[in-house]
């Protein structure tokens, strides 16, 4: 299953956005070469490059929501917290297990499905919070 960017999607910061794409893509890459059989080398370097991207990305954005006082920034906080312990279970049942059927499936749900679900939603409220700064 390929995630695709929506423009409704978009929270009004070109940053967050362009970012919020580049996720998208990196788990989609991920996905096909999974798909394809890659090496146990190259899935694993794709897996860590997305876990580095997405703390990245949301380090950047908790710093964004820091400048324009945002008021849900706690609570959207300790949820990126709770994804990067689900995202760390997840990596280490990959490197245990390798890309089982099982272990892409819940890559695809627990990753993939929470990512598209909470720039949809808790990005969402940022980007409507935002709007009213302008």
């Amino acid at each position: 299953m390929a995630f695709a960017w929506l423009n409704s999607m978009s929270v009004g910061d070109a940053t967050i956005d362009e970012q919020h794409k580049q996720l998208i893509k990196i788990m989609n890459e991920f996905m096909e070469a999974c798909k394809n059989n890659k090496g146990m080398h190259e899935l694993e370097e794709s897996l860590n490059f997305l876990v580095d991207y997405t703390v990245k990305h949301f380090t950047m954005e908790e710093s964004i929501q820091i400048k324009r006082h945002y008021p849900g920034y706690a609570e959207h906080k300790k949820i990126h917290e709770a994804f990067k312990l689900k995202v760390a279970d997840i990596v280490g049942k990959f490197k245990k297990e390798g890309p089982t059927p099982a272990m892409v499936s819940a890559f695809n749900f627990e990753v993939g499905n929470w990512v598209m679900d909470h720039i949809a939603k808790e990005d969402r409220k940022v980007g409507d919070f935002f709007k009213t700064l302008k």
